[in-house]
C-alpha cells in the first residue's frame, strides 16, 4: 500500500464512522424524549426560598415633621437613616431609607414606629425595595431596640421579582450618637 492510499483509507474510514454515528441509532445519538423529561424533573415547579442573613450598621441622619401624606397622624416624624451591611445574595450593600415615628424624649418608652420605605442597593448597583408596617420597640438605654418583619415592594435587576419569606430585622439606635446596627434574619426567593 502506498502512502496517499493509506491516507485515503483513513479518511474513507472516518467518513463512514462519522455517518454512522449521525444515523440515530448509535449511543451517542442524543435523546430527545428522555433528555427533555430528565430536564423538567430538574426545574421545580415553584422556586424554593433561599436563607437570608446580614448585618447593617448606620445613622440616623434626621428627624423632621412628615411631609404631607406620607405618614400616618399617629406617626407624625419621618425619621430618615443611612448605612451599609453585608448580606446574602447582596455581598457589602448601601441602605438608605426612611420611617415613620413618634417619640417624645421626656418619655422615650412611648415611641412607636412604621410605615418604613428603605431601598437595598447591591454592589453590582441591582436594589431591593423594603417595607415594614409597624415595628416591636423596647428601651435599654442608652439604646432604642426594635424588631419588624419585613417585605419586598419591589426591586431591579436579580432582585426585581425577590420576595422576602419570613424575614425579621432587629436592631437599634443610640439614642446620644443615634449610630444604628441590625441584622436581618429569613429567607428571601427569586421568580
Amino acid at each position: 500500500m502506498t502512502r496517499p492510499s493509506f491516507v485515503t483509507a483513513l479518511a474513507g474510514t472516518a467518513v463512514a464512522l462519522g455517518l454512522a454515528a449521525c444515523d440515530g441509532m448509535s449511543p451517542t445519538a442524543p435523546q430527545e424524549t428522555v433528555d427533555a423529561a430528565a430536564i423538567s424533573a430538574r426545574i421545580p415547579a415553584e422556586r424554593k426560598p433561599l436563607p437570608f442573613h446580614g448585618v447593617t450598621a448606620g445613622q440616623l441622619v434626621s428627624m423632621a415633621m412628615a411631609p404631607p401624606g406620607r405618614c400616618p397622624e399617629h406617626l407624625p416624624l419621618l425619621f430618615t437613616y443611612e448605612g451599609a451591611g453585608n448580606a446574602t445574595h447582596f455581598g457589602r450593600f448601601a441602605i438608605e431609607g426612611d420611617e415613620c415615628a413618634y417619640f417624645d424624649s421626656s418619655d422615650p418608652s412611648t415611641a412607636a414606629s412604621g410605615d418604613s420605605e428603605w431601598t437595598f442597593t447591591a454592589a453590582n448597583g441591582d436594589e431591593l425595595y423594603v417595607s415594614y408596617d409597624e415595628t416591636v420597640l423596647t428601651l435599654e438605654p442608652p439604646w432604642l431596640l426594635w424588631s419588624a418583619e419585613i417585605y419586598a415592594t419591589g426591586g431591579t435587576g436579580r432582585f426585581e421579582t425577590a420576595e422576602l419569606v419570613d424575614v425579621i430585622w432587629s436592631g437599634g439606635v443610640h439614642l446620644v450618637s443615634f449610630e444604628t446596627y441590625s441584622t436581618l434574619d429569613g429567607r428571601i426567593e427569586f421568580r
